[in-house]
Parts: C-alpha cells; structure tokens; sequence
C-alpha cells in the first residue's frame, strides 16, 4: 500500500512538473491577446466578421505550434517525455472533449453572426457580458480543473471579467480601443507570467553536456 501511495505522488509532482516550463502561460496568454488582434482585420480593409475570424483563427494556430516547438525542443530534451497512467490520460481526453465542443459552438455562433441570423435577437449589453464572460471562463475552469493547474483559474477569471472590463473602458474611449487594451493587457500580463515561469526553468534545467 505504501509503495502505490508513494508511486501516486511521484506521479503527481511529475504531472505538475508539465507547467513550471511556462509555456502553457504564454500559451494561455496568447489565445486571450487573439481577442484584441481582430479588430486589424481593417488594416487589410477585409470584412469585418472574416477579418476577425481569419486573425484570430491565425494567430491561435501559431500559438499552437509555439507550444508544441517548445514543448519538443526546450522541454523535452531538458526533463525528458513523461508517460503518465490511466486516470491522467482520461481526464487529457475529457479535456480535449470538452474543447472541442466549445470550439463546434463557437464556430456555430460566428456563423450564425456572419449569416445574420441573430437580427431577431435582442440582448441587452450586460446580458451579453455575462454570456461572453462564461464561454470564456467555464471552459478554461473545467481545463484548470482536469489538468490540475491551478493557474489556469485565475486565467479563467481574468479572461471573463475582460468583457465587463470592455464595458468599463468604452465609456472613455470609443471604436475597438477598449477591446484591444482589456485583452491586450490581460493577455499580455499571463504572456510575461509564462516568460518568468520559463526563464527559471531554463536556469533550473540547462541542457546536458
């Protein structure tokens, strides 16, 4: 008995070793910055739903592969590649699950958006605030919570207060100003938290000789 409670901790303090590299931070932190990269989608005088939509879906596909790059070529041949047991790899498959019938939805409603088919809909903007605030912070909790990451809720927070933020801000400024600097700066601060995470675990880790 002693020896598989002592295999479980040793798998524990493994599993959570997978976030001090940071770049699940920097990971997190550029998904919320593609909130206020969409509003460039006038620089290059492209519709607006679409512009929006290929920024965003653009810059979340290079935080993707950022991820995974470094993931490959700074953490691995640092700590090595972890194996973990059944339980870990089944909530890892709920997560992804439940990723991805948030994505269906999402790309259901921008269709919807793009359609016009909402024209009938009224909502008021603190209602909408609300709705936005829970499709952002629902699914990054329920990630926080299979994955064991504490930081993540706190992520989760931030990213559904920005839209009340955005509320806040657009009564000083007007135009997409407000949405660019609440998502800017929240995603930039997670972006410079999983900097400082990655620059202790390259001191803490150099690569052997």
């Amino acid at each position: 008995m002693a020896e598989k409670i002592d295999l479980k901790e040793l798998e524990k303090k493994a599993y959570k070793s997978t976030f001090q590299d940071g770049f699940w931070d920097i990971f997190i932190g550029m998904i919320f910055m593609a909130f206020a990269l969409m509003p460039l989608g006038d620089v290059f005088e492209l519709p607006e739903m679409i512009g929006m939509l290929l920024i965003s879906l653009g810059w979340n596909i290079g935080a993707v592969v950022f991820m995974i790059l470094g993931k490959k070529y700074v953490t691995v041949p640092r700590i090595g590649m972890i194996k973990f047991g059944p339980k870990r790899k089944a909530d890892q498959r709920k997560v992804k699950i439940y990723l991805g019938i948030n994505v269906l939805f999402g790309v259901v409603v921008l269709l919807l958006q793009m359609t016009g088919k909402f024209g009938f809909i009224t909502v008021q903007r603190f209602a909408l605030s609300i709705l936005l605030g829970l499709f952002i912070s629902l699914p990054f909790g329920v990630m926080a919570y299979f994955l064991d990451f504490p930081r993540l809720y706190i992520y989760a927070l931030l990213g559904g207060l920005g839209f009340f933020l955005i509320d806040l801000f657009e009564l000083f400024t007007s135009g997409p100003i407000a949405l660019i600097l609440v998502f800017g700066i929240i995603g930039g601060s997670i972006v410079i938290v999983g900097v400082i995470f990655l620059i202790k675990f390259l001191r803490k880790y150099p690569l052997p000789k």
